[in-house]
This record gives C-alpha cells, sequence and structure tokens, in this order.
C-alpha cells in the first residue's frame, strides 16, 4: 500500500548538542523548509543556550510597569518606550532591587489580610466559650464570605488588581481551614449542624469553582490561547483543588487521616504535573499557531528534532508566568495543610509520613527543573526528599524509602536526558545502588534467615554472610552494563565511559568482598568473565584495557575454581599449574593469525564517527594480551619455586651440605626459556625479538634454581648452551655470543668440578684454565677462517673470553709463585707447565694477530716458566735475577735482530721516528672481506711499524732483575747493573729514545761506582780521603776512556760528539769536584801522592782540551764528524741533532763575575787557576801540595804569556810561596 504523499512523518535524529555541524545542518533544513525558523528559535532557546548571570527575563506579560494598586493608567508607561538604551545596574542597585521586590505591594497585601484573619481569631477565641459549636463555625464561615465578597468587589475596580487577587488567595486557603473546622466541630452531631455543613460545603465549594474557573479555563495570560472547552485540562485542577477540601472529613475514622493524606498528596501531584506538562504543550501550540495554516503546522510538529533532550519544552530563561496560578497555589497550600494537620491534629507518626514529604520534594523538583527562577525551588524539593528518605528509611519494610528513591531516579533521569551531565549520571547510580539495600531489608526476616542458612549450607561458613552481597549485587551491575551499552547506542560515549567505569568499580568491590569465600569468589568471577565476555561481543573494536579485564578476569577465575576443588595444593604445584598457563597463553599468542592490513576508506565515502581513537585490531590485541598473560604467569611461578627454595640457601646450609643428587622443582621452569626461545624462532611473532631477549635472561634466572642439585646443574647448563645458540642466531648480537660462549665454560668448569672433586688442586686448576684457555685460542684461530657473520661474533666471544682467562690465570699463577718464594707452599712442577700451556696460547695468539698485549703475555708466561723452574732447583731470587737480565739481555738483541730484518731491509738501525712515537698496534681487519688479504700482514711486522712492547719488555725484564739483585750490597751488584745498563743502552740506541741512552750511561757510571764502593768497603786501613781521591781517579779513568773511544761510541750510542764529548767532561768535573773533599778529608801518606797524580791527571785533561792546537786539530775532526753524521742522518732520515747545553771544560760555569771575564778568554787559563785555587785550599798542609798548585802554569805554551802578570796579581798569595 503506497502511503500518501502529503502524510507527515515522524523523522528522529540523535546527535549531540556539542556537534560542530549541528547549527550548518539546521541552517540547511531552514532553507530546504524542512523547519522554520519559530520551531529553530525554540530548538536553539531549549538546548543551545545558557543562563546568563544577569537578572532574569520578563516575561511578554510584564511590558506594562506596575507601580501600585493605584497608580493612574497614565503612570503604566511600556517599558522602553521612547527611552534610551539603559546600561546594566550595579550591584548595589541590584541588591536595593531585590530587596523592595521582597518588600513589594502583594507581600505587604498578603501580611495585612494574615493580619486580619488572626486578629479576627484572637478576637473570636476571646468570646469562644460563649457560642456553641455550629456558632463557633459560623464565624469562620462568615469570615471566609466576607473575604470572598472583598475579592469580587476589588477583582471589579481596575486599580484594585493586585488587592483583589491577594483577596482571592485568602479566600482560597480558608476554605480547607473551613473543611478542617467542619470535622474538627462535629457539625454532624445535630441535625442543625448537618444543615450548616451542608450548606457551607456547597457554599464554599461554589466560591472556589467561581474563583477557580477562569483561570484554569483561559490561562492567566489570556493572549494565544485556543479554546478547547472544559475537559481534562479544566476539570483536573479544579477537582483537586475541591477534593483537597473535601478530603479533610472524616478524620474521626480510623487510619483514615493517614490515608486522606497521602491521596490529597498524591492527587495535587498529579494535578500540578498535568499542568505543567500543559503549559509545555500550550507554548508548543503557540509557536507552531504563528506559522501559515494547518499544512506549516503539521510540518513543523512532524519535523521535531530528537536530540539527548527528547522533548522540546519553553525555555528555561523564560518563566510561565510572572505570578503562580490560583489554582498551583491553593492545590500546593492545601496539600501541606493536609500534612499539617495529620502530624499536628491527628497525631499520624511522622515515620509514617516520609514519602509524602518526598512527594512533595519530587514535585518541586519537579516544577522547578525548566525555569531558572526557580533554582530555589529544586533545592528546596531535594532537601525535601532527602528529609523524606531519611524518615521513612527508619522503617522496616522500607518501602516508603524504595518509593522516595524511586521519584529520585525519576527525577535525575530527566536531568540526565535533559543535560547529558555526567553528575547526574553518578547521582542516579548512587540511587540505584543503595535501591539495592532497601530491597534487601524489604525481603521479609525468615526469608532473609532462610537464605543465609542456604548459602552457608553450599558455600561454607568462610567470610559470610558479608560475601553473599557480591551475587546479592551483581544484578545491579548487569544492571549498569546493560545501560552503558544503551548509551553507547545513543552516540553519548561519555556517559558510557562513566558508566563503565562505575561497573568496573562495584565489580572490583564486589570482587573483594566475595574474597575470603571459594564458591563466592569462584561464583562471581565466572559471572563476571561471562559478562565481560558479552561486552565483548557485542564491540566490533573493543578496547585494549577492556580485553586484557576480560583476560585476566578469566584466567583469575580459572585458578579459583583450581583453589577451591584442590585447596591443598603447594606451592611447588602451584607453580607447575602455572607454567602450564603459561605455555597455553603462549601457544595462544603464536597461533593467532596475524591481523591483515586494512582496507582504505577514502575519506569522502568514511561515515561519521565519534573522535575517539581507534583501538587495535581485537585479535592483535588478544595475542598481546595471552603474551603479557604467559609473561605474568611465568613470573608468578618463578616467584613461587624461589620462595621454595631459595629459603634452604642460608650461609650456614652452603657451609654445611654437600650438593644432592635428587630431583627439584626448579628444573620445571626450564620451560620458560625453551619456550622462549621457540618463540623467538617464529618470523611472524611480533614479540620475537623479545622472547629471544626475555630467553636470555631466562636461562640466567633458571641457574638460581638449579644450582642445589649437581645433575640439574649440568642440565640446566647444558640447556642454556643450547638455546643459547639459538638466540645469538636470532639476535645477531656480541652480547649473546658471549654469554654462550660463557655458558658453554660453565658447563666444562661444573663437569670438571663433578668429576675431580676429590683430587682437584689448585695446581690441577691452574692447568685446566690453561688447557681451556688455549683451546678457546685455537677455536678463535679456526673462526678467523670464517667469513660468516655468526662466525665473527662468535670469534669475537671466545677471542674475549680467551683475553680474560689469561688474565686470570697469569694472576693466579703468580700469586701461586709468590706463595712458593715466600715459603708458603712448595714449588710444584704443576706450576710450570701451566705457564708453559699458556706461553704456548699466547704464542700461538700473537703469531695469528700481533699486539702489544699478545707479546705481554709471552713475556708474562716465560717469567713464570723462569721463575717455577728456578722454584725447583731451591727458589733463589738470585738466580731468578740473573735470569731476567739475561732474558733482558736476550729480548733487546732478538728485537735487534727482528727490526734489523724486518725494518728496513739494509742492515740499517731502527725505524722511522713517527711510527715509534705512535706505539702502532695492529688490529683485526673492520670488515671480514678483508680477512684473508690482509692475513699475511698479521704474521709479519710492516716495515714501518714496531710495537712499543718490543722496547719495554726488555726493559722490565733488567729492572725485575735489578730490583731482585740490590736486596743487598755485594761483589757482583755493580756487575748486574752493568748487565741492565747493556739493555738500556741496547733500547735507547733505537732512536729517539736518547734520554734512556743517557740514563743508561749514568748507570754504567753507578755500576763502576758499586765496583769500587764495593772493594773500598772490604778494604782495610788507609783514610777516608783516600776514597774520596780514588773515586776522583775513577771519574777521570771514565773521562779519558769515553774521550779516547769516542768515535766507536758515537757509532755505538748513536749519539753526536758534542753528546759524547759532555759524557767526558761531566766525568771530569766530578772527578774535579772530589778533589777538593778529598783535601778536606783526611789522607793517608800514599793518598797524598796519589792525589796529586790524579790531580796532575786531570789538569792533563784539561790543558789537553784547552790546547789551542789541540783545539785547531779537534776543530778538524769535528767537521769531519760533522759530515759523516750528515750522511748517518740522510740515511735513518733523522733531524739535525741539538747539540748538548751540557758545560765541558771549554765554558765553565765560573766562581765569581772578575774570575770569569779573565778565565773565559783561554781554557788554560781556567785551569790554571783551578789548580792554584786547589793548592790555597791546601796550603797549610805540605810543601807537595803547594808545588803541585804550579804544574799548570809552563803548561800555558805562549798561550797565556800576556796574562802571567795579572794571574800573578790575582793569586798573589800562592804564587808568592811557589
Amino acid at each position: 500500500m503506497v502511503s500518501p504523499p502529503d502524510r507527515s512523518i515522524i523523522f528522529e535524529l540523535v546527535v549531540r548538542s556539542g556537534h560542530p555541524a549541528l547549527l550548518e545542518g539546521l541552517d540547511v533544513w531552514l532553507r530546504l523548509g524542512l523547519l522554520s525558523d519559530e520551531s529553530v528559535r525554540q530548538l536553539c532557546a531549549e538546548h543551545l543556550s545558557c543562563l546568563l548571570s544577569e537578572a532574569p527575563a520578563r516575561s511578554r506579560d510584564d511590558d506594562v510597569v506596575v507601580a501600585s494598586d493605584f497608580a493612574s493608567e497614565e503612570a503604566r508607561v511600556p517599558v522602553g518606550a521612547g527611552s534610551t538604551v539603559e546600561l546594566p545596574p550595579s550591584p548595589i542597585a541590584r541588591g536595593i532591587q531585590s530587596f523592595m521586590a521582597e518588600v513589594s505591594v502583594i507581600w505587604l497585601l498578603f501580611l495585612g489580610v494574615f493580619m486580619v484573619v488572626v486578629s479576627s481569631g484572637v478576637l473570636a477565641a476571646t468570646q469562644w466559650r460563649n457560642f456553641s459549636a455550629v456558632g463557633q463555625y459560623g464565624i469562620l464561615f462568615a469570615y471566609t464570605l466576607a473575604f470572598w465578597a472583598a475579592s469580587v468587589w476589588t477583582g471589579r475596580q481596575q486599580s484594585l488588581r493586585l488587592t483583589a487577587r491577594m483577596l482571592q488567595i485568602a479566600t482560597l486557603l480558608i476554605i480547607p481551614v473551613n473543611f478542617w473546622m467542619m470535622d474538627g466541630f462535629r457539625l454532624w452531631q445535630s441535625g442543625l449542624g448537618w444543615v450548616m455543613a451542608a450548606i457551607a460545603a456547597i457554599v464554599l465549594t461554589g466560591i472556589k469553582v467561581q474563583l477557580l474557573k477562569p483561570e484554569v479555563g483561559n490561562g492567566e495570560s489570556g493572549k494565544g490561547s485556543r479554546e478547547k472547552g472544559v475537559g481534562k485540562r479544566v476539570l483536573l485542577p479544579l477537582g483537586t483543588a475541591i477534593a483537597l477540601s473535601w478530603l479533610h472529613w472524616g478524620w474521626g475514622w480510623t487510619g483514615f487521616p493517614l490515608v486522606a493524606t497521602y491521596v490529597g498528596t498524591i492527587g495535587a501531584t498529579i494535578a500540578l504535573v498535568y499542568e505543567d506538562r500543559e503549559w509545555g504543550v500550550e507554548s508548543r501550540e503557540s509557536g507552531v499557531g504563528s506559522q501559515e495554516g494547518e499544512e506549516a503546522e503539521g510540518t513543523i510538529q512532524n519535523s521535531e528534532l530528537i536530540t539527548h533532550n527528547s522533548e522540546l519544552h519553553p525555555s528555561p530563561l523564560a518563566p510561565h508566568s510572572s505570578l503562580l496560578a490560583l489554582s498551583t497555589i491553593t492545590i500546593a497550600i492545601a496539600t501541606l495543610l493536609l500534612i499539617a494537620r495529620a502530624v499536628l491534629a491527628a497525631g499520624v507518626p511522622i515515620n509514617r509520613l516520609g514519602l509524602a514529604v518526598g512527594i512533595c520534594g519530587w514535585l518541586l523538583c519537579w516544577l522547578g527543573r525548566r525555569d531558572a527562577s526557580r533554582i530555589s525551588w529544586q533545592q528546596g524539593g531535594t532537601g525535601l526528599l532527602l528529609t523524606g528518605w531519611l524518615i521513612a528509611v527508619t522503617v522496616t519494610p522500607p518501602w516508603q524509602a524504595i518509593a522516595i528513591s524511586g521519584l529520585s531516579l525519576w527525577l535525575l533521569a530527566d536531568y540526565l536526558r535533559r543535560s547529558g551531565q555526567v553528575q547526574y549520571l553518578t547521582a542516579g547510580w548512587l540511587v540505584g545502588l543503595q535501591m539495592g539495600w532497601l530491597v534487601w531489608r524489604a525481603v521479609p526476616q525468615a526469608w532473609q534467615q532462610r537464605l543465609i542458612e542456604t548459602s552457608l549450607g553450599l558455600t561454607g561458613r568462610e567470610a559470610m554472610p558479608v560475601a553473599l552481597l557480591s551475587l546479592w549485587f551483581f544484578p545491579y551491575l548487569l544492571l549498569t552494563v546493560w545501560f552503558a551499552g544503551r548509551l553507547r547506542r545513543w552516540q553519548r560515549p561519555d556517559l558510557a565511559q562513566q558508566a563503565e567505569w562505575l561497573a568496573l568499580g562495584l565489580g572490583v568491590v564486589l570482587t573483594a568482598v566475595s574474597i575470603g569465600n571459594g564458591w563466592m569468589r569462584s561464583l562471581n568471577l565466572v559471572l563476571s568473565t561471562v559478562t565481560l565476555t558479552a561486552v565483548l561481543q557485542k564491540r566490533t573494536r573493543p578496547e585494549a584495557a577492556l580485553i586484557y579485564l576480560a583476560h585476566g578476569t578469566g584466567l583469575a577465575a580459572i585458578a579459583s575454581l583450581i583453589n577451591l576443588w584442590f585447596p591443598s595444593l603447594a606451592q611447588n604445584t602451584w607453580a607447575v599449574v602455572l607454567l602450564i598457563g603459561t605455555i597455553a597463553e603462549w601457544l595462544l599468542s603464536a597461533i593467532l593469525p596475524l591481523p591483515s592490513a586494512p582496507r582504505h576508506i577514502p575519506p569522502a565515502t568514511q561515515p561519521p564517527t565519534l573522535d575517539i581513537p581507534s583501538p587495535a585490531l581485537p585479535v592483535q590485541t588478544w595475542q598481546q594480551s595471552a603474551w603479557h598473560a604467559g609473561l605474568i604467569l611465568a613470573a608468578t611461578s618463578y616467584l613461587l619455586l624461589s620462595n621454595s627454595l631459595l629459603p634452604e640457601w642460608t650461609i650456614g646450609g652452603l657451609l654445611s651440605r654437600t650438593f644432592r643428587d635428587e630431583t627439584t622443582w626448579g628444573s620445571m621452569w626450564l620451560v620458560v626459556p625453551i619456550a622462549l626461545t621457540v618463540l623467538g624462532s617464529r618470523r611472524r611473532l611480533p614479540q620475537r625479538r623479545l622472547a629471544s631477549e626475555l630467553s636470555v635472561i631466562a636461562l640466567f634466572l633458571v641457574q638460581v634454581l638449579l644450582f642445589d642439585s649437581a645433575p640439574e646443574r649440568l642440565m640446566g647448563l647444558g640447556v642454556a648452551v643450547v638455546l643459547m645458540f639459538i638466540n645469538t642466531h636470532q639476535l645477531r648480537q656480541s652480547l649473546t655470543a658471549v654469554i654462550t660462549v660463557g655458558f658453554g665454560l660453565a658447563f666444562a668448569a661444573d663437569a670438571v668440578w663433578e668429576m675431580f672433586t676429590d683430587s682437584l688442586t689448585v695446581g690441577l686448576s691452574v692447568n685446566l684454565l690453561a688447557i681451556a684457555l688455549l683451546l678457546l685460542w685455537l677455536l678463535w684461530g679456526w673462526l678467523r677462517r670464517r667469513d660468516t657473520a655468526l662466525a665473527i661474533l662468535y670469534r669475537q666471544a671466545t677471542d674475549g673470553w680467551a683475553i680474560a682467562l689469561a688474565v686470570v690465570t697469569l694472576t693466579v699463577l703468580t700469586l701461586c709463585h709468590l706463595v712458593v718464594y715466600i715459603q708458603l707452599d712448595s714449588p710444584h712442577w704443576q706450576y710450570v707447565s701451566a705457564a708453559g700451556i699458556l706461553f704456548s696460547a699466547a704464542s700461538y695468539r700473537t703469531w695469528q694477530r700481533p699486539q702489544n698485549t699478545g707479546f705481554y703475555a709471552i713475556a708474562w708466561s716465560l717469567e713464570l716458566i723462569i721463575t717455577g723452574i728456578v722454584s725447583l732447583t731451591g727458589r733463589s731470587l738470585d738466580a731468578v735475577a740473573i735470569a731476567n737480565l739475561a732474558l733482558g739481555l736476550g729480548m733487546q738483541l732478538l728485537g735487534d735482530w727482528w727490526i734489523v730484518k724486518r725494518g728496513v731491509g739494509n742492515g740499517e738501525w731502527g725505524v722511522g721516528s713517527q711510527a715509534i712515537e705512535r706505539h702502532t698496534l695492529v688490529t683485526e681487519p673492520p670488515h671480514p672481506s678483508s680477512h684473508r688479504s690482509a692475513e699475511a700482514s698479521y704474521s709479519l711486522y710492516p716495515s714501518s711499524f714496531i710495537l712499543s712492547s718490543w722496547h719495554l719488555i726488555p726493559l722490565l725484564y733488567a729492572l725485575v732483575g735489578l730490583f731482585l739483585q740490590h736486596r743487598s750490597f755485594t761483589a757482583t751488584t755493580g756487575l748486574y747493573t752493568l748487565a741492565a745498563v747493556f739493555v738500556g743502552i741496547g733500547v735507547g740506541r733505537r732512536q729517539p729514545f736518547k734520554p734512556l741512552v743517557y740514563l743508561s750511561v749514568l748507570g754504567g757510571s753507578i755500576a763502576a761506582y758499586e765496583l769500587l764502593i764495593y772493594q773500598l768497603s772490604q778494604a782495610k786501613g788507609g783514610e777516608a780521603g783516600d776514597g774520596l781521591v780514588l773515586m776522583a781517579g775513577l771519574a777521570a779513568a771514565i773521562a779519558i776512556v769515553v774521550r779516547l773511544l769516542q768515535r766507536w761510541l758515537i757509532s755505538y750510542l748513536r749519539l753526536s760528539a758534542q753528546a759524547v764529548a759532555a759524557i767526558a767532561h761531566l766525568h771530569w768535573g766530578l772527578g774535579s769536584a772530589l778533589m777538593p773533599l778529598a783535601l778536606v778529608s783526611s789522607l793517608s801518606r800514599s793518598g797524598e801522592w796519589l792525589w796529586t797524580g790524579i790531580a796532575a791527571t786531570l789538569a792533563a785533561y784539561a790543558l789537553a782540551m784547552g790546547n789551542e792546537r789541540w783545539q785547531g786539530r779537534e776543530a778538524r775532526r769535528q767537521k769531519s764528524e760533522a759530515r759523516s753524521q750528515d750522511v748517518e742522518r740522510r740515511k735513518h732520515g733523522n733531524l739535525l741533532l741539538p747539540h748538548s747545553p751540557l758545560p765541558t771544560p771549554h765554558s765553565p760555569s765560573g766562581h765569581t763575575q772578575a774570575l770569569l771575564k779573565r778565565s773565559l778568554r783561554s781554557p788554560i787559563t781556567f785551569t790554571s787557576c783551578f789548580l792554584r785555587l786547589c793548592c790555597s785550599l791546601g796550603e797549610a798542609r805540605s810543601r807537595q801540595d803547594l808545588l803541585s798548585c804550579c804544574i799548570g802554569y809552563p803548561g800555558d805554551d805562549g798561550g797565556g804569556s800576556a796574562n802571567r802578570g795579572s794571574d800573578r796579581q790575582l793569586y798573589s798569595p800562592s804564587w808568592r810561596l811557589c
């Protein structure tokens, strides 16, 4: 059947009021004619406006301001007519206006009426006893008629409208009091009373109809309303007002006061709510009626927009009327009068009227919910609702409190529908929650007891009956979840989220309440899991948190059921159960299919959605949840196993017991690293790399659990080696390769420990370490011939572990030798064998890739071999010193030979200075592709590089030997020092180590003096000065020998002629300095002649150096040597060597400035002056001393004849004595 084209349709559109496109859409519909301008304005006023802080807006009926009842017509000036725009009033002005409103004419009139009534009552009371019951009531009836007549007369006067209204209100308020008094005076006990009551009832009812019917029939405003007959709109308020008066009859019957109160309260509520609803309908109809024609009216009514406020009401900013309707005032006050009579006069218990108070509070909130000027109504109504609930909650069963809670829910639901604010949802949820408690109280006590006893019989007495609350409130939890789903369907995600949070909080509380009882806990968790699963099924893209919550709740339910069925499980058994769950979770994460890429939808075709971030696909989230759940279960199982095993690991237990062979529960945890390794090998698993990394960590953790049992410890280490090999293949990291080799070494060490527990000694341990070191470097050498990525990783790992073992083994072996030499232990051949294995391993490693550390390891191992062999023959430190000096000489000569052979190639010494300064180390090629091409360069040194260890190792040997030999001073001490000097010279002559050459030459002089001093210390007789003379003579001999062997020393020491001459001059200066000290000391007879001879020798050395003819010959010789040195420098590519700054006999430093000026003219003069000074110092000793002072003078050879006179004058005392 085809619908007629002009039939109106109802189109509902659910949209948020804050949507940015709402106004644009309304504008489009307005242009298309689907909405009228009035409808859009009304919609915006209802839902898209907020309350301003200024004074409330006035209604259309208040366009005229009435100052008083007696103002003339001309005084009623329309507001704003011909006036300018007024500024907003100040706060003080607004306060004054508010105060004036409080004391306005209308309230003054009301106060006057009240005073008239009270004063008349007081006047009547003074003569009350003089009247019968009929007469007494007649007085009140007469007052009522008088007030009614006054209201009728004033109503006809245009200037007394407010007075007329006040009189009407007073009349309507006195009418219920008349019926109260009829019942109170019991007028029906006499015939006259019956007549009086009947007449009064009819008259009073007529008066009420006469006063209320014009208002309820036409509306107070009288503007824009359409005549619809008398109907419900007229009869319901009027009939309610009349009924509230008639309900004051019959209060003498038992129970009727309570019934009358509730009937009146409920009837008044219905009437006022209906009247309020009619106001809303009339407002909408008046808006529709302003359009043109019935067709526009139907269109507007049927195209009504339904937002989160499902009805269109007048704007809360515009009150219904400036004054309350007479019917509203009459009904409200008559209802309060009923309640007051019930409490004060009839003696009805207050706790039986809690619902009535609550109904009144609900009515106030309902009537004031749409009017911004009636905020006080809502506050007062809320207070009455709370008061009524507090009154009713004390009654058992609390049906009144339940009804009040229902009314509160009704109000909160309306507020939530109209405003959509979260606080109304929370308040309504709390009200509903306490209704659950009230419903439990409403259950009869016998039923409650029977229910509790049945629950105790089924679930036991643990935590009962408190745990029973987890089931009692669970339906409310389901109701909350259902309502949250409805809110999501209504496109209210903010409210839905709040409801879900409330449900979650309630669920957590219920679970916590039930945790003490196994059955209640299990049932609660199972029901929660089912609820969460049902919620997940309704979501197309559920949040990750919801999936995790459902997953965790399900696991908790399973654990609770296991604990319920098997309550006595031990910790180890629980650990096994958790491990089973771990494997199941990880298996689930591995078999779940990976999500495919989502199909791209162009932005133009995408449906409108809320601005909520899109979660991950459910399958992917479930996979992640299973992965994380497995990790949590594995960690929990480890904690349980460690709690059951680790308390046994006390220090006393470890020291007092041996390792047990029985199986422990810790081996069960090996399934965790195995499972993680398997997951890490799955290419499609998102967490594969993390799984491999966690497998490495798990392998370390499981060793702690397996440490107590030897077989399981070996098994754990073996499994760790295999799994780490797989993990290294997956991760391709150097660290994992190092850990793999480390687990292999640990496995080997543990196996050796178990095999040689009883026969393991320190020597055997060191040999085993050395063997492991050798095997590692052999494996390293084999891996160097492989170019794969894993080979490179394991090559680095084996090399690192070998170096670490080498350091440890060398340190341990050194400590063992120290213990042997301080005689705390006996020597053993195993130390020598271990050192030999170390020497072989280090030699192999260094031959494959020469480095300084390799040569140091070789030298250290060789030292340990020597000390070990010597310890077997008697532990002589002198032998060790001799061996070290021999090693130093041998290493120095071997280095020289190697440099000559591999350095330049033509028998030349040394290498470039830059290469030596850099101390370049030969390193591994950076990339495997260059390995084979560069391998040859590692076995032989390049011609332009030399390692620093070649220089330091001989010196270290020499220093060790020198240190050991100088423990005591013997006849051979100087010889050992001389041997060390030869090592230093041999290393130092490899340029540019000239400071080492100078230091070695100094050491040679020290060696000569050590030999002399030892002989002097052993000689008997003589004087102290004789020793100084002999030491000066040794210095003179060294100086003369150096000068005689200068050409050979220049070639051997690789020093310049000036440097060699400086060495000789220094020894001459040392001898010359010792001579005056010998004069001061005591000399023997032979010592004096020896002193004279040595002094003559020193003077002859000075004469020879100072002779001009010798100087000329010397200059020619130096020039020839300079040319030869230039040739040498060009051969070796060295820079010019600086001249030695050391002082020579040709350039002494002098004693005084006058002597310097004269002595610097000629070396001979200086020598003569020096010897004359010596004579003057020994002037008082002997004639031989005085004669020797003149030895230098005849040797001037004419070169100083011109200066003789001056010399005599300068040294006149000595010259005259001569």
